[in-house]
């Protein structure tokens, strides 16, 4: 009888490796059900982004690509046939397929009871599935059920009885006692890791001896995403849009917030402002600021409730793109002739400065205020640097470290170096420049152009479009808003005729869609503790 196996709510279901072959490095592949992630073994850093298995292993047996990966393990680790170390046994309920992930051709499939009978004999549990495996240099693979350990000899598949996790691994952590979600052999050094929910235990297999403590995935594995047991924030997307309901003007608001690696909505806060045309994340991700450009006033949502705790009154009607300083301490918000300014712990109105112009704030604390002159000033409203002849749009984006500012002209980006105060122009990109994203790793940016079906790919380095994202939705004359997700390799669209599309940043490739999602008047991602 085949087990359903459950989920952690954050950390792996299987993983396996393969040796290094040709030009092809030692890797892992790390597994959540339906997803994996590929990482390089010498450096544990992932090499791409969560990916649906059916990508990259169609060809395994239909139950497999729909149910998810149970349990994973190398097939010939070890062995003296080469052919075999390119194999893996993957695991589903009762179900075992033997294949090659490379090649992604399947060698054979069955029940684990018929496949590994000496198991289904000495273990009659392990034949209903198994949480996870690990095969030793001596080609000895050990199979995890609940809080039991069974071994089998790959060269003759015989088996062992079940004992204790306890009794099998030697100075196992107390925590693994009751089971294991997912383990991994290293192909060459036959030391591995077992994982449990967001954290994992290193193995030396040939010693049989655990390390003492259990740590974070994210602290031996970089760049996992945060489902993985990755990164300790999670990259939400919040999306200010209208729907109008037939006969009403103007349209109900809300703000979707959408997970960026489940794909799926996680809340909706009902209880934003009239016609909420902008929203702006605080850099630690506790908060989100949502614009009412009618009512003038900024709901403020907490990003750990999704709910609006307060609104702010600001007494002005059409207000600009509101912005946070880098330490989330302050609130910028542009109206008319000035610039208004919030304490974000009490929230409270503080003194406004005389500023006019679009708002950014800068990594060092400082605003970059582009307007006819585009200047850098102070929290306290001094001008330190002014940059002329930059024409702008109101789109801007700075890079991480605050070395560099990209304005929107209009047909063309100006990149800023904010220390030298030089500028440099992209070549004409043909179209009005709408927004402007760069990639968290610096090396692209993404710009929209409003009424236009597609967005312009700008290689930094070598300052000229590279590419384009097409067939992004209907534009017609409406906005189109670009964001770049944490791990830079996906490229989140959002048309104001209700289309979100996520991009593959490397194949530019449409990788999901959602259509009827209303009118998107702004989106951002925040970075959620």
């Amino acid at each position: 009888m085949s087990t359903t196996r459950s989920v952690p709510a954050r950390g792996l279901t299987a993983a396996f490796s393969l040796p290094a072959r040709g030009d092809k490095p030692a890797r892992a592949f790390l597994i959540r059900t339906t997803q994996v992630v590929t990482c390089t073994w010498s450096d544990r850093k992932a090499v791409t982004a969560a990916t649906d298995i059916r990508i990259p292993w169609g060809n395994l047996p239909s139950h497999f690509l729909s149910k998810g990966i149970d349990a994973a393990c190398s097939a010939g680790i070890g062995a003296s046939s080469e052919p075999d170390k390119r194999l893996v046994y993957l695991f589903c309920g009762n179900q075992v397929a033997k294949f090659d992930p490379d090649a992604n051709e399947l060698k054979g499939s069955g029940l684990i009871g018929n496949v590994f009978s000496s198991l289904a004999k000495k273990a009659p549990d392990f034949a209903n599935g198994v949480d996870a495996c690990f095969v030793a240099l001596n080609h000895t693979a050990y199979f995890f059920r609940g809080g039991q350990c069974a071994t089998v000899d790959l060269d003759d598949m015989s088996a062992t009885k079940p004992v204790s996790i306890a009794s099998a691994i030697h100075d196992a952590p107390a925590e693994i006692a009751g089971g294991i979600d997912a383990a991994i052999d290293n192909p060459d050094t036959g030391l591995g890791y077992l994982f449990l929910r967001d954290k994992l235990v290193g193995w030396d297999s040939n010693k049989n001896k655990a390390d003492s403590a259990m740590r974070f995935i994210a602290r031996d594995w970089q760049g996992l995403p945060y489902l993985f047991g990755g990164q300790t924030t999670r990259p939400i997307l919040y999306l200010a849009q209208a729907r109008a309901l037939e006969g009403t003007w103007p349209p109900s608001c809300s703000v979707q917030v959408m997970d960026t690696e489940t794909k799926k909505k996680i809340a909706e806060v009902k209880e934003t402002v009239e016609q909420c045309t902008h929203v702006s994340a605080a850099p630690n991700g506790k908060r989100v600021y949502a614009t009412g450009r009618k009512t003038g006033t900024i709901n403020v949502i907490e990003t750990a409730t999704n709910t609006a705790k307060k609104t702010l009154e600001t007494g002005y009607q059409g207000l600009g793109k509101t912005t946070v300083s880098a330490d989330s301490a302050r609130l910028y918000v542009p109206v008319r002739d000035q610039l208004m300014v919030f304490d974000t712990e009490k929230l409270t109105e503080l003194p406004a400065l005389p500023i006019v112009g679009a708002v950014t704030a800068l990594p060092d604390g400082n605003l970059l205020v582009t307007s006819k002159d585009t200047k850098i000033v102070t929290p306290a409203g001094s001008t330190v640097g002014t940059i002329p002849n930059v024409p702008a749009t109101g789109a801007v984006s700075v890079d991480a470290k605050g070395e560099w500012a990209y304005v929107g002209g209009k047909s063309s980006v100006t990149r800023i170096d904010l220390k030298a105060r030089t500028t440099s122009t992209s070549p004409d990109l043909g179209a009005d420049v709408y927004d402007i994203a760069l990639s968290p790793d610096g090396k692209r940016l993404y710009v929209s152009h409003h009424g236009h079906n597609h967005v312009s790919i700008v290689d930094r380095a070598q300052n000229k479009k590279v590419g384009e994202f097409n067939e992004i939705g209907n534009p017609l004359r409406w906005a189109v808003w670009v964001c770049v997700g944490a791990d830079s390799t996906s490229v989140w669209v959002g048309v104001s005729s209700g289309t979100l599309s996520e991009y593959h940043a490397e194949s530019r490739k449409l990788q999901h869609r959602l259509e009827n999602m209303g009118e998107t008047q702004q989106m951002v991602i925040a970075k959620v503790p």
